[in-house]
């Protein structure tokens, strides 16, 4: 069984009230490859709503999708209302993989990381106020806490594209259209050292990886060739090309 036909087989297992899985869009291969490693390497562990599971006590019901955050958070693959029909959280596939590449292959550290991490801004940005809430869909924290690498997952290339597409025309976070600044403009609050963009087909290899650098209002974007793997305890890796360095 290669890894799309392992994937489909294991979230149609897990799709509650027996409903079709409906897979949109299709399954890649390096998605369906790396999600399977989470899945079987224990990274993500998806089962039987817990005890204190929310949709329990909201819908009365039990599903077999449930996953923790690394924070303890309740997760799951897919979302059910009394009005609608099951609906797969198809951006979860993608964003599990790409968290899974990021420890097993990079060697980004498993022990600090969050996952679909709610947060509040501390500053007021451009369409967002102190205060007001917003998620990130996974975090890696170099040793003193400063975040080293930031994912933000989508469910489909196209809308990756369209802000990669965007970024490199601008460079920098002050020339972005309105639209684009209001997707992106966390990085303003929690200035990430690295930002990966990713969608099913561009986790492996990973194609929209840039270096940021964020002072005040301003945000540098610099498109890298692939992922710096995380500092080593007490060192640094540098993401400012030689020439600037003046070696």
């Amino acid at each position: 069984m290669d890894n799309a036909e392992w994937t489909t087989e294991f979230l149609r297992n897990i799709t509650p009230r027996s409903s079709a899985l409906k897979l949109k869009p299709a399954l890649q291969p390096d998605e369906a490859y790396w999600f399977r490693r989470a899945i079987e390497g224990g990274l993500i562990s998806v089962g039987e709503c817990r005890s204190d599971c929310p949709r329990r006590r909201r819908h009365n019901e039990t599903t077999w999708d449930e996953f923790l955050t690394p924070a303890g958070q309740h997760r799951h693959l897919f979302s059910i209302s009394e009005k609608y029909p099951t609906r797969m959280n198809r951006e979860y596939i993608p964003h599990i993989a790409a968290v899974a590449r990021a420890i097993m292959h990079f060697e980004f550290p498993a022990d600090r990381y969050s996952f679909s991490l709610y947060r509040t801004f501390q500053r007021g940005c451009v369409t967002k106020k102190v205060g007001d809430s917003y998620e990130t869909d996974a975090e890696f924290y170099a040793p003193d806490g400063t975040i080293d690498l930031q994912i933000e997952a989508k469910k489909d290339e196209y809308e990756v594209i369209e802000i990669v597409k965007t970024i490199n025309e601008c460079g920098t976070f002050k020339d972005l259209p309105f639209h684009c600044k209001k997707e992106l403009e966390y990085v303003l609050d929690i200035a990430p050292r690295q930002l990966w963009l990713v969608a099913p087909g561009c986790i492996e290899p990973e194609r929209y990886v840039y270096a940021l650098h964020v002072e005040e209002s301003q945000v540098q974007f610099r498109k890298l060739d692939a992922l710096v793997p995380r500092a080593q305890e007490g060192s640094v890796v540098s993401l400012v090309p030689k020439e600037e360095l003046g070696t």
